[in-house]
């Protein structure tokens, strides 16, 4: 059994107490100590949620500027390989037309 606190009880009455009175304040004490260690146990909780909802913030930072991070290189590496199954073979210049010229053109040039 671990002590969690200590209760005081005075006896305004006249004589000892009781074993009856002894009895009750047993179970008042052992109930306030199941109440203080709840308590204690739902604050634990409490951190270790809000610790919880911090780092899963922070997972969900991380995952969108990584998938950024490989998003954007791989967007101009699949749109040159789009561009590239598009063309005729032996169609390659080294230089577009400027007509042909356009940020979302896969033209064969």
């Amino acid at each position: 059994m671990r002590v969690t606190g200590v209760l005081e009880a005075l006896n305004k009455r006249a004589g000892p107490f009781t074993p009856a009175d002894a009895r009750l304040l047993s179970i008042i004490a052992s109930q306030a100590a199941v109440a203080i260690q709840n308590a204690r146990l739902m604050q634990a909780i409490q951190k270790a949620y809000d610790e919880l909802k911090q780092v899963d913030k922070l997972k969900s930072d991380f995952m969108s500027i990584a998938s950024h991070e490989l998003r954007t290189p791989l967007e101009s590496s699949w749109g040159m390989l789009r561009c590239s199954k598009r063309m005729p073979r032996g169609s390659y210049r080294s230089t577009p037309p400027p007509w042909s010229i356009r940020p979302s053109s896969c033209a064969a040039w």
